[in-house]
């Protein structure tokens, strides 16, 4: 019998690949209070739509997506560029999804090595860079998808960013980002915003568009937690980015103009840190 075991072992390796990969850990915020509120069904029916987004979005295969209640678990199946750039694509789209629901949203993009393996329908990952995703994620204090140190190293070394990349807000600025442990830092931070313009590339449409995005988030979450600082530190960053491209191309209306949440900041005045 152990013999018999012993070469059923040998003849059926699993498949696992132990590799560099890009990986991404998001997190959609405010869902302990409906859990709290027994709608569950909420969170399920938001979930169940991301699929979707795996389906369009994943292209060529290069990115595979798991769930674990309300996190999102994102991998490469290499280092390559077009994996590189998946997974940004994917990230920024799921971004996207979230935030025009009314939920918040924020993750990290990291590198390494890690071991993914996929069977009978389960996902298993392990590895250095999903730590590393999760702990940038969880310092941020504001809404998007921020690129972690090893994930841009590995980025210039390969040039993956030598001509222009719509999916970076800090591919022309570099933006100060609201972490918890060190303050307002400069952190690589994906664009969501790109694939959000209606018009023909209009920039001034985009920015309409993100600040309904914005005010939709504040009825939700200004009285949830602290929800309210997460929103207006979202917004201190978008303003440096409209703002960046409106002096840059000599538009006002590109401008973001006065801050949203003044109205909010009697109710739950910003910190910085929490």
């Amino acid at each position: 019998m152990l013999r018999t075991l012993k070469k059923e072992k040998m003849t059926k390796p699993r498949n696992i690949r132990r590799r560099n990969r890009f990986v991404a850990m998001l997190d959609v915020m405010g869902t302990k209070s409906l859990i709290g509120q027994r709608q569950d069904k909420c969170i399920f029916d938001l979930m169940e739509s991301i699929r979707t987004i795996e389906k369009e979005y994943s292209t060529n295969d290069y990115v595979r997506m798991t769930f674990y209640s309300d996190s999102i678990i994102l991998y490469t199946i290499d280092n390559c560029e077009k994996s590189y750039k998946s997974i940004l694509y994917t990230s920024a789209h799921i971004v996207k999804f979230f935030l025009k629901q009314g939920f918040g949203i924020n993750g990290c993009i990291s590198y390494g090595v890690c071991t993914c393996d996929y069977k009978d329908g389960k996902y298993i990952t392990i590895g250095q860079p999903f730590v590393d995703a999760y702990l940038l994620q969880d310092d941020l204090l504001c809404y998007g998808v921020a690129l972690d140190e090893k994930a841009v190293k590995k980025i210039d070394k390969e040039g993956y960013n030598a001509d222009f990349c719509p999916f970076l807000l800090d591919s022309e600025i570099r933006l100060k980002i609201p972490t918890k442990k060190k303050g307002w830092v400069e952190i690589s931070m994906i664009n969501w915003m790109e694939f959000l313009t209606s018009g023909e590339g209009d920039l001034s449409i985009q920015k309409d568009e993100v600040k309904k995005i914005i005010l939709e988030l504040y009825k939700r979450y200004s009285n949830v937690g602290k929800g309210a600082y997460y929103i207006q530190n979202t917004e201190i960053v978008l303003k440096q980015w409209y703002d960046f491209l409106a002096e840059r191309n000599g538009f006002k209306e590109y401008s973001w103009g006065e801050r949203l949440s003044e109205e909010y900041l009697t109710k739950c005045p910003y910190v910085s840190g929490l």
